[in-house]
């Protein structure tokens, strides 16, 4: 039997309220992954722009709770505003991108010094990214990037 048969022969009979449809969440840690895709994007309040980050696991593990495999290509995503915030006075600084971007550049690439871009640059290199386990009132449990590890 083909892998294709055998999953229509499942549909007449499996319960479907037993599969798992969460994506898995990996234990806080350090992990090495790919840089599989960056793209500027709309901010949802359109007031600028977001970096949109898509990395891939490199190494298999297993999720949280020790009892799903994650595979090699599982994705992680990323952002970092590129808007600089300030506070009600105006002049003093809430948010600054710069130490995120230089953060993510130095890790990347080995050097912070020099332009971000081209966001080319990044695609393909390998990088050690810290994971935390975040509540998210909207999404439930999720895996955050904390920061991105310099290892060189």
């Amino acid at each position: 039997m083909t892998q294709g048969q055998d999953v229509l022969n499942e549909l007449n009979s499996l319960d479907l309220g037993t599969v798992q449809t969460a994506l898995p969440i990996l234990p806080a840690g350090v992990y090495e992954v790919l840089v599989a895709k960056l793209q500027f994007d709309e901010n949802k309040a359109k007031t600028g722009k977001l970096l949109n980050i898509e990395l891939t696991m490199i190494n298999p593990t297993k999720d949280e709770t020790g009892t799903r495999e994650v595979n090699p290509g599982f994705p992680l995503f990323d952002r970092i505003s590129a808007v600089r915030t300030y506070k009600e006075d105006g002049t003093t600084v809430k948010y600054d991108p710069m130490p995120r971007f230089a953060q993510f550049r130095e890790a990347v690439l080995g050097d912070k010094a020099g332009a971000f871009m081209p966001v080319e640059q990044y695609i393909g290199k390998k990088v050690a990214v810290r994971i935390k386990v975040e509540d998210d009132s909207e999404f439930g449990r999720k895996n955050v990037v904390a920061r991105y590890v310099k290892t060189t």
